[in-house]
């Protein structure tokens, strides 16, 4: 009783969807599709679980991974896209042609735009907001139709380049603050507008990634005592480095998340998955993010004083620890993320035709 599995991308990379074992690592379509695979294989047995007769219904049911909103290799009843790659939140011009739609990055908001403000970070991230919001009206009016969206349920992005290791318990972590990944963003990504805003304002990854740096520098002069980590690597080899950055992750107390093209990280869950607590200052912090443990900085300025405190205060800071794993159980893993889509799934179960 098993669904089946395919990516599938354009018509010209893959003419036809490509079959994805969900038990085969190797085989996954996306950085994150470990996690994403953890989360069906969770969907498939609370189903079984609940309903083992409905859940025959799986055989009906394909879920193609995809980062293409135009179009879809197939639609119709047991089709279930899971839509990546989107930091504009769009909603596909397919939707209403299937009875499902997975979708990370769904979590943009106005709110968590000014949270910066007065700072010049929080102009840029206005300005972000802004770009997005423009881009996306569009490319709906280049779509020609206007999906409803109600169908589209909200995914975590997971974890991507991290590997299990054991947890190190928090009074044995000899790493007090780090990060692990790129300082910048390529500047000839994207089309000419984007070239020509980044030359002219900055990229937003780069320009946060920059201030975290400055932030650094300082929290090490004011609090030399601290053990502080900053391993900066090449963003398109991040997975050559998996191993070393997984062990390395689970050594840490404190994890500096700041954002990059998105507002969402793997990183976070990355941090979140080894107890380690994330320092952010971009994350969302509604949808899947509401009551998210962190320490949430307006700024990265901020960032010396609110390790101060944390060293002042230990007991908290193993507190949040603890918050961290719970909530990645609980909330934001994916035997809970597998938990809250059943509903859905049970919903596309019902609505197949008889004898599929």
């Amino acid at each position: 009783m098993h669904a089946a599995y395919y990516s599938w991308f354009d018509r010209d990379r893959t003419p036809e969807p490509v079959p994805w074992d969900l038990d085969d690592p190797a085989a996954a379509p996306v950085a994150n599709g470990r996690f994403f695979a953890e989360v069906l294989r969770g969907v498939e047995e609370q189903l079984v679980a609940a309903d083992p007769a409905a859940a025959r219904g799986l055989r009906g049911v394909r879920v193609v991974v995809t980062p293409n909103h135009w179009e879809l290799p197939w639609t119709g009843p047991g089709v279930v896209p899971l839509l990546v790659l989107d930091n504009w939140s769009r909603v596909p011009r397919w939707a209403d042609q299937v009875d499902l739609v997975l979708a990370t990055n769904r979590d943009r908001s106005w709110r968590d735009a000014v949270g910066m403000l007065p700072r010049p970070l929080g102009a840029l991230e206005l300005l972000d907001e802004a770009r997005v919001r423009a881009e996306r009206r569009w490319w709906a009016l280049r779509a020609g139709t206007r999906p409803s969206g109600r169908n589209v349920v909200a995914l975590p992005l997971g974890y991507a380049h991290q590997r299990e290791v054991p947890l190190v318990p928090w009074e044995e972590r000899d790493v007090d603050v780090y990060f692990a990944g790129s300082a910048s963003h390529g500047m000839d990504k994207g089309g000419a507008l984007r070239r020509a805003a980044r030359r002219h304002v900055g990229n937003i990854k780069t320009v946060h990634r920059t201030k975290m740096g400055e932030s650094v520098d300082h929290l090490r002069t004011a609090l030399p005592e601290l053990r502080v980590r900053i391993d900066l690597v090449d963003g398109d080899r991040a997975a050559d480095h998996a191993d070393t950055y997984s062990r390395d992750m689970a050594r840490a107390r404190f994890c500096l998340d700041p954002r990059g093209t998105s507002r969402e990280t793997w990183r976070y869950y990355e941090a979140v998955r080894s107890g380690t607590v994330p320092v952010v200052t971009s994350l969302p912090s509604g949808g899947l993010y509401a009551g998210a443990p962190a320490v949430r900085l307006r700024h990265w300025s901020q960032l010396s004083s609110a390790m101060r405190h944390y060293a002042a205060h230990p007991d908290q800071a193993r507190a949040l620890h603890e918050e961290c794993l719970r909530w990645y159980a609980d909330a934001g893993g994916p035997e809970a993320t597998a938990r809250r889509l059943v509903p859905h799934f049970q919903r596309v179960l019902a609505g197949l035709p008889a004898g599929r």
